[in-house]
């Protein structure tokens, strides 16, 4: 059973002069140029650098590291069409992987899950092979979160009643309701796998 958490600030306790030092690269997305890019900063907020440059009013976001570290995917209407992008973490080597959006990798690295056309599904990176996981009959489905055993498929879906938190198996079968309160939404997984947090 998974428990589900909004987001909860802790300070009572914490004293910020013992406080480790803040390591490791944030990648994220910014209009601060004018249009939506991709930038990286250090975790102590120094070095900042624009990753993706190119000219137009097309906008990049939802950025997300590859798991070995190595690569970054992330949306981009380039070419007036929204699309899953894969590029190094320096920005070079920027490639199109598909039509779609909101893509996280696996824990593997060798499959990513998107949605597309309001529907969830899973892309092999290496042969082009996809699966559709959330039926033709569930609508809106969003923010798909592969969990860190790679075994289930977090994701939204919204009706008019309003939005549930669900779970899938990676491999296919039937969607599963665990939350339908407060408008959740965008679930994410712990590092254990233990527990998911959404948004609200």
């Amino acid at each position: 059973m998974f428990l589900l958490l909004s987001l909860v600030i802790l300070t009572s306790g914490f004293n910020v002069s013992a406080a480790e030092p803040r390591t490791g690269q944030i990648v994220f997305s910014s209009n601060r140029s004018g249009v939506w890019r991709i930038w990286m900063v250090k975790a102590d907020g120094s070095d900042l650098k624009q990753l993706t440059k190119q000219d137009g009013d097309d906008h990049d976001v939802d950025p997300v590291f590859s798991p070995d570290g190595k690569a970054i995917l992330f949306t981009s209407t380039r070419g007036g069409k929204a699309g899953v992008w894969r590029m190094l973490t320096d920005g070079a080597k920027p490639e199109r992987i598909c039509d779609g959006d909101q893509a996280e990798w696996s824990p593997d690295g060798k499959q990513i899950v998107l949605r597309r056309n309001e529907r969830i599904l899973t892309r092999d990176l290496a042969s082009g092979k996809e699966k559709t996981l959330t039926p033709e009959d569930w609508p809106h489905c969003s923010g798909p979160a592969w969990s860190p055993d790679g075994k289930t498929i977090a994701f939204a879906a919204r009706w008019d009643a309003g939005n549930a938190v669900c779970l899938v198996p990676a491999e296919g079968g039937k969607p599963v309701k665990v939350y339908d309160k407060q408008g959740a939404c965008e679930p994410h997984w712990s590092p254990d796998g233990s527990r998911l947090v959404y948004e609200t």
